[in-house]
């Protein structure tokens, strides 16, 4: 029987539909390719030829555009001058008056409808939605009066979850961490002005990627990227191989952006920085490092499946936001690949970052940034919340749900109706027979009783143990380290192994750190979880874990909700002997989970 125009319409629809989101999976899919195909020259010479080809597209394009200019602009204003021979005179004077173009537009109002409306913050008598300036803004946590990094000491809290709010304070002060998580996070961009250039040092520079460089192996791809982006085309121009640090400056000498891809792998500061943070967090922290020469762009415009943080060090740099282009790219979960200058959409925001300020951008904020003609820059982006959203938690869970579901619930392993072809389906979408309303009806019926099943927590642990693994190991503070296996254990000393701690009934012990392990169920037993073992090289090892009796489970849950505060082992829940419980602490203090008091 021939097709009614209503179905044969609603099937048309959704053909159309399939084609258009399969097209946009392989335009996404191509422009991927497209940046990670970059061919790395293979040899010295190959480097070399590469360079040169860099200096000489920018050098063309440099002669395009002032030819562009000169063709605009014959009206005697000052970028219709003849060219001068002093090249640097007039990157100079262009230099000034693109600053104060820039400069200008930054003062004007901004609005931001990624999440809700602005934050009625008073700069210079100007509201700016998304700018909050020191020296009209009462301070909220912290002073301006030195480095942050100098005022942040973790010995002052014995809970470390209390010291990483301190030092989320500092990082988003002058605001306080209650306006910030109402009114900015996950919602808008936000630029915190502090006039203290100095205000961000400590955590990194230019001098401590050089030594970086020099001290450690390095390598291309893995650990550092050279790139560009010039006349719209994003390039990467890693060699193979180590990444020296001569090479490196060479690069950045003829225009290239450097990217260090884990500063906290190599830096002290960057490692006490993001593992401090992410207690906060509650999930990884991590961080990248960008240095760009001056009056160059290093990265295409892009979205990430990150929150940022950008903590300008050196130099400026004129960063542009913009809207996201449609409600799937409001904090996506995956990054972006790179835009086009007609593709980024509606300008959010134009900013200069000046040393010691901060801007903040959620996830799906399209961004891209250049430095001025008069310096260069160097600034860290460190970033959280990669996969960490309620939709992640619910891939975890509704699985583990209709699994139990099917197991227990009768009415899921019935049959279907045996005529639900002839009235469900695409083709039959338009249609107005009731047996359609029924079956929706007993769908959703099915769906909400799915909730009755659902393992909540232990969706929650596995997200949980899956933060442990990704997660950076903890910077111990000098009381920690006297506290715990790294001083009090055994060791060689004067031709002999000293005796290690002996625990007894009335030592009394604390959790090293509040989120450095998790305990988890699973149908093999009680497993501990923890951070204290990983890499500072992301994910480098394999979850760290700690088989437990289930007769032990409650000793851990006891040390887990006594934290800070010491506790006697004798006075520890179990279900087994008081020869258990000391078994079991040994074996906590023997992976640096346990501090003796």
């Amino acid at each position: 029987m021939a097709m009614s125009a209503k179905r044969r319409s609603a099937f048309a629809v959704y053909q159309q539909m399939e084609k258009e989101r399969e097209q946009k999976k392989a335009n996404i899919t191509e422009k991927a390719t497209e940046i990670t195909s970059d061919v790395s020259p293979q040899s010295s010479k190959a480097g070399k030829s590469r360079k040169r080809k860099i200096v000489a597209a920018k050098t063309a394009s440099k002669k395009r555009r002032l030819a562009i200019k000169e063709e605009r602009n014959g009206d005697g204003s000052e970028d219709s001058e003849p060219e001068s021979k002093d090249v640097g005179t007039r990157s100079k004077r262009k230099g000034k008056a693109k600053m104060k173009k820039v400069l200008k537009a930054s003062k004007k109002k901004i609005r931001s409808t990624q999440g809700g409306g602005e934050m009625q913050e008073t700069v210079g008598g100007d509201v700016c939605g998304n700018i909050v300036d020191y020296s009209s803004h009462p301070a909220s946590g912290g002073t301006l009066d030195t480095p942050f990094y100098q005022q942040f000491d973790p010995e002052r809290h014995k809970d470390s979850q209390e010291a990483a709010r301190d030092l989320f304070q500092m990082l988003v002060h002058p605001l306080s961490i209650e306006k910030f998580n109402s009114e900015v996070w996950e919602k808008k961009p936000l630029l915190l002005r502090r006039h203290k250039k100095w205000y961000n040092d400590g955590w990194f520079s230019s001098e401590e990627l050089d030594r970086i460089l020099r001290e450690h192996q390095l390598e291309f791809s893995v650990n550092i990227d050279i790139t560009s982006y010039e006349d719209g085309e994003r390039q990467t121009h890693n060699p193979s191989g180590r990444a020296y640090a001569s090479n490196v400056w060479e690069f950045f000498k003829e225009g290239c952006s450097v990217r260090l891809l884990n500063p906290q792998t190599f830096s002290q500061p960057m490692w006490l920085l993001n593992s401090t943070l992410q207690e906060h967090f509650g999930c990884c922290v991590g961080a990248n490092v960008y240095l760009t020469p001056a009056d160059t762009q290093g990265f295409a415009p892009h979205y990430d499946d990150i929150e940022a943080f950008v903590l300008q060090i050196e130099g400026r740099k004129l960063w542009k936001l913009y809207h996201p282009r449609d409600v799937s790219q409001v904090l996506p979960r995956y990054s972006s690949p790179n835009f086009s200058q007609e593709e980024v959409g509606e300008l959010m925001m134009e900013v200069v970052l000046e040393p010691g300020d901060l801007l903040y951008f959620p996830r799906g904020t399209i961004h891209q940034a250049s430095t001025l003609p008069d310096s260069h820059s160097l600034h860290i982006t460190v970033s959280t919340f990669q996969k960490n959203s309620w939709a992640d938690l619910l891939e975890k869970l509704v699985p583990a749900a209709l699994e139990t579901a099917v197991a227990e619930d009768a009415e899921l392993r019935r049959g279907l109706p045996l005529d639900y072809l002839d009235y469900m389906g695409v083709v039959n979408s338009d249609t107005n027979d009731p047996r359609r309303k029924e079956f929706f009806d007993k769908i959703q019926s099915l769906v909400s009783n799915l909730l009755q099943f659902a393992p909540v927590d232990s969706a929650v642990d596995q997200m949980g143990a899956q933060s442990i693994h990704n997660s950076l190991p903890p910077c111990l503070t000098p009381t920690e380290q006297q506290s715990g296996m790294w001083v009090r254990g055994a060791r060689w000393e004067d031709g002999r192994v000293t005796d290690g701690v002996e625990l007894t009934a009335e030592t009394l012990v604390r959790l090293t750190r509040r989120n450095a392990l998790r305990l988890v169920l699973e149908d093999s037993g009680p497993i501990v979880y923890f951070s204290m073992a990983n890499s500072r090289v992301y994910q480098e090892r394999d979850p760290q874990g700690m088989d437990i009796c289930r007769e032990d489970a409650s000793t851990v849950e006891c040390l887990i909700h006594t934290y800070p505060e010491f506790t006697s082992i004798d006075s520890l829940p179990s279900e087994g002997s008081l020869d258990d419980k000391i078994e079991l602490c040994y074996g906590l203090y023997s992976q640096g989970l346990l501090l003796i008091q």
